[in-house]
């Protein structure tokens, strides 16, 4: 596991549906939590640190497709210890404007 980094960007949890290609194959996930930088992806198979991965989140009727860089990642048995879920923390990267307001105004 990979130390979390300090958050940049206000979050909202919120539960969202996440297509993204895990280990050769397309997988939907949800999130735990989403902001205008990231999200965290629950999934007991998290891609490693420094992944670069496109994602296409679904919110209501909306789909948004970014691209995002995994910067941590929380395995099973440490997501237990603390009481939380499994998953990945992603920074999303080369985000523009257009599709940083759409995502502000869909989840704020």
């Amino acid at each position: 596991m990979s130390e979390r980094p300090l958050r940049k960007h206000a979050r909202r949890k919120i539960e969202v549906l996440v297509s993204l290609n895990i280990s050769g194959k397309e997988e939907e996930c949800s999130t735990r939590e989403l902001g205008e930088g990231g999200l965290f992806i629950i999934t007991d198979d998290p891609l490693d640190v420094g992944s670069k991965t496109a994602l296409n989140l679904k919110i209501g009727k909306e789909s948004i497709r970014v691209d995002g860089e995994v910067i941590y990642t929380l395995s099973k048995e440490k997501a237990k210890e603390e009481g939380r879920e499994p998953g990945m923390g992603i920074r999303f990267v080369n985000l523009a404007p257009a599709v940083k307001n759409k995502l502000t105004s869909l989840i704020f």
